[in-house]
């Protein structure tokens, strides 16, 4: 109740100076005066390049960074852990690609986008390499887990190619 009196207050006060002082207030809001900052989208996209005879994948990192302010760097993480925390292999990537051969099993990846303003924005993506298949087309397939930020993806066999 209080907070309303101050507020009408205010709103009387303004009234007042305008009729008899001649003085004109504007109320605007702070986003108005200061800009307000957003941190960067980030997108990842993943390619499998190829497979070797061993199982393991070469694949295409692609970060994408959205920024009002532009982006600045992306950094890369290819061994995350979250109880660490980001540590990057890749400290600056000026175009947000990265190609990394992994060996069968899972793997946490982060991405850490930085946009000009200086502020940031990490994906971390789950990315599960199956064993030694051969003559198999692949694509990932990535879900976001509900209950964190972090995407699964996994590789899946979609068409087995005659030898």
């Amino acid at each position: 109740m209080e907070r309303q009196t101050r507020g009408r207050g205010a709103i009387e006060e303004i009234a007042r100076l305008k009729n008899e002082e001649n003085i004109i207030i504007k109320f605007v809001k702070v986003d108005e005066i200061v800009p307000m900052t957003v941190k960067p989208a980030i997108n990842v996209q993943i390619n499998e390049l190829e497979k070797d005879k061993n199982g393991n994948s070469k694949i295409e990192f692609i970060a994408t960074g959205q920024s009002p302010a532009g982006i600045e760097f992306y950094s890369w993480d290819f061994t995350y852990n979250s109880e660490k925390g980001f540590k990057p292999s890749v400290i600056i990537d000026k175009h947000g690609k990265q190609t990394q051969t992994l060996k069968t099993g899972t793997h946490m990846i982060a991405v850490k986008v930085i946009d000009n303003d200086g502020l940031e924005n990490t994906e971390v993506v789950q990315l599960k390499i199956n064993g030694i298949i051969e003559n198999l087309s692949f694509a990932y397939f990535c879900t976001r887990n509900p209950m964190s930020s972090m995407k699964l993806c996994d590789i899946k066999e979609l068409i087995k190619l005659g030898i």
